[in-house]
């Protein structure tokens, strides 16, 4: 029987430090979540030098459509495997310690990355404020409110914050007295944490309808050199 694929996503990533701007000495590798809808959809990932892409059956026996696939949301950790390319890549693109940086929101199908703090699915929050009342809340990446408590005993000084059933990903803790009046944000990055585990980052990717632009579903990373 005949198996036949098509490019699902598709993402480049350049460095002008090379004068053919390929970078390749990375990887991107799926989370649990991601894993198990790629082997339900029975998706195939392959790497090409500086381009990586995941394919989806069009004939076979497992044969699906784009139409179909529209709206699937995937999430890579992005490792970067060569040590010297801390050494070549413009500050923006190097994250401190606990921090880790998150690719989405494409510009002209160009990736940027906003860097996050790293924490686990469950930790204990920090309070900022002194004074009380103080309302947390805590949002995902959708602007879902997850968590609106409002603690009032001033020996309180932490908060448990657990997302182990939203899962891994971006999420937003903001802190404010109450009434209103000095707001505190803290943007996070909430990973199933594993020892000694390497990352460089995060790559969030959502199947967009090709119809309405037919590279909807092809990106780019660039790195820069430091200036």
């Amino acid at each position: 029987m005949l198996t036949a694929y098509d490019i699902l996503l598709s993402l480049t990533i350049n460095h002008l430090y090379f004068s053919d701007k390929v970078f390749e000495n990375f990887e991107l590798i799926p989370n649990k979540k991601t894993n198990q809808l790629i082997n339900d959809l029975k998706l195939v990932t392959k790497k090409q030098k500086n381009n990586w892409s995941l394919f989806f059956p069009t004939e076979g026996p497992f044969a699906t459509t784009h139409a179909l696939l529209n709206n699937k949301e995937f999430s890579f950790t992005l490792k970067i495997n060569d040590p010297f390319f801390y050494s070549i890549t413009d500050d923006a693109y190097l994250h401190d310690k606990d921090e880790m940086f998150y690719f989405n929101s494409p510009l002209n199908s160009v990736i940027v990355p906003e860097k996050r703090k790293v924490y686990p699915l469950k930790f204990n929050y920090f309070i900022h404020h002194v004074v009380r009342p103080i309302n947390i809340k805590v949002t995902n990446y959708k602007g879902s409110e997850l968590i609106n408590d409002v603690i009032i005993e001033s020996t309180i000084k932490e908060k448990e914050i657990d997302l182990a059933q939203s899962g891994e990903n971006i999420y937003n803790i903001s802190e404010d007295t109450v009434p209103p009046s000095s707001l505190v944000t803290e943007k996070i990055f909430a990973k199933e944490m594993i020892n000694d585990q390497a990352f460089y980052g995060t790559v969030y990717f959502k199947v967009l309808p090709t119809d309405a632009n037919p590279v909807a579903n092809q990106y780019q990373i660039n790195f820069e050199t430091p200036n």
